[in-house]
C-alpha cells in the first residue's frame, strides 16, 4: 500500500508502536488523524511529525467508551473528505499469570472492550465511507489477537494486511476497499497528491 497522499486513522498513536507508526507514515507521504485518550501526549507526537514538514491531526477519544468512539468517528469524518486506511492499533494486554486475576474480572473485560469491541465500533463507523468512496482498508495489528487468545475469544477480526471488499451487483465491479483513485488536498500548505489505477 502507497502512503503518499493517503490519509491514515491510527489509533493507539499516542505512544509505543503507534506513535512511532505515525512518524513513519507521516514520513512517507501520508496525512494521519491520530487517536489516543491521552490529548498532550497526541499533540507530542503531532509535533514530532509537523516539525519534521508532515501533516497530522489529534482526536483525543477514550476506545473502551462506544458513544466516545461514535463521536470520535463522526468528527473525523466530518472533517476529513476522504479516508484511505484505519489502523486499530490500540490495544491492552494482562500482565500477569491467571492465577493472580480470579478476582479481576473487569481486566478481562477493559482488554476485550479495548482489543476487540473498540476496534470493531470504530471500523463499522468508516465502513459507510469506504463503500461511498468505493475503497478503503481496516486492519488490526496481530500481536491484538494474540492477547484476545490468551483471554479465551473465539470471534476474530481479520489479521492486519487483509482487505476488506464488496460487489457491486448492479455493475459487476469487485471493489476492493484499497486506495484505487486520485487524491489531492492541501495540509498546512503542502499538496500531498497520489494516483492510483482503477480496476
Amino acid at each position: 500500500m502507497k502512503l503518499n497522499g493517503q490519509t491514515i486513522v491510527l489509533t493507539g498513536a499516542s505512544s509505543g508502536i503507534g506513535a512511532e507508526a505515525a512518524k513513519i507514515m507521516a514520513r512517507r507521504g501520508a496525512t494521519v488523524c491520530l487517536v489516543a485518550r491521552r490529548e498532550e501526549q497526541l499533540r507530542e507526537v503531532q509535533e514530532v511529525i509537523e516539525t519534521e514538514g508532515g501533516c497530522a491531526f489529534i482526536y483525543p477519544c477514550d476506545l473502551s467508551d462506544n458513544v466516545a468512539i461514535e463521536a470520535c468517528a463522526a468528527r473525523i469524518l466530518a472533517e476529513q473528505p476522504r479516508i484511505d486506511a484505519l489502523v486499530n492499533n490500540a490495544a491492552h494486554s494482562i500482565r500477569r499469570p491467571i492465577e493472580q486475576s480470579l478476582d479481576r474480572l473487569h481486566d478481562y473485560q477493559r482488554t476485550v472492550q479495548l482489543n476487540y469491541i473498540g476496534a470493531v465500533a470504530m471500523t463499522l463507523q468508516f465502513l459507510p465511507r469506504f463503500v461511498q468512496q468505493g475503497h478503503g482498508h481496516a486492519n488490526r495489528p496481530q500481536h491484538h489477537q494474540d492477547s484476545l487468545d490468551r483471554v479465551g475469544q473465539d470471534h476474530r477480526l481479520e489479521p492486519a494486511g487483509q482487505r476488506v471488499s464488496g460487489d457491486h451487483q448492479e455493475d459487476n465491479r469487485h471493489c476492493h476497499l484499497v486506495p484505487q483513485v486520485e487524491h489531492s488536498r492541501q495540509c498546512q500548505g503542502r499538496s500531498l497528491v497520489d494516483r492510483h489505477q482503477v480496476d
